[in-house]
């Protein structure tokens, strides 16, 4: 499902990507999964098999205050529109991402005007100038040769 929906963004943002469906998990990010992301796998799995058992569905797993726990996805849902409610992400924390994890990132991506402004159309007010410098330090740390 998410591989066909991200071809369908991507084909109205006027590019195609070819997308293997069962490498969308830690292959990825070209790394494997540290202690905490298995930690966390665990303890995600273990309150889904708990939630599927109470005979819950339509529920979000998730982890507050260390403590795994499900709700109902309704909770999620704006009441007068009936779509998920969505929240900000502060650019420090975008930053943070792009600069710890999008490691596919290459500078000679920065200069495809056609692709930065098809990826600054997908964001919330950010400019095609504003997401390359955003990219860059990544594009340059991570974007050699020997990270593909």
């Amino acid at each position: 499902f998410l591989a066909a929906e991200l071809r369908k963004k991507c084909a109205t943002l006027g590019f195609t990507v070819s997308i293997d469906s069962h490498a969308m998990g830690r292959d990825n990010r070209t790394a494997l999964p540290a202690p905490t992301d298995v930690s966390l796998g665990s303890a995600l799995g273990a309150e889904a098999v708990r939630a599927l058992r109470s005979g819950a569905n339509e529920v979000v797993v998730s982890v507050r205050n260390d403590i795994p726990h499900s709700f109902p996805f309704a909770d999620l849902t704006d009441p007068a529109t009936g779509e998920p409610r969505t929240r900000r992400v502060s650019m420090e924390v975008v930053r943070h991402i792009m600069e710890r994890c999008l490691w596919r990132v290459h500078p000679s991506d920065l200069i495809n005007s056609t692709l930065m402004e098809a990826m600054a159309r997908s964001t919330s007010g950010v400019s095609a100038e504003a997401l390359t410098a955003m990219l860059r330090p990544a594009a340059e740390r991570f974007g050699s040769p020997s990270y593909f």
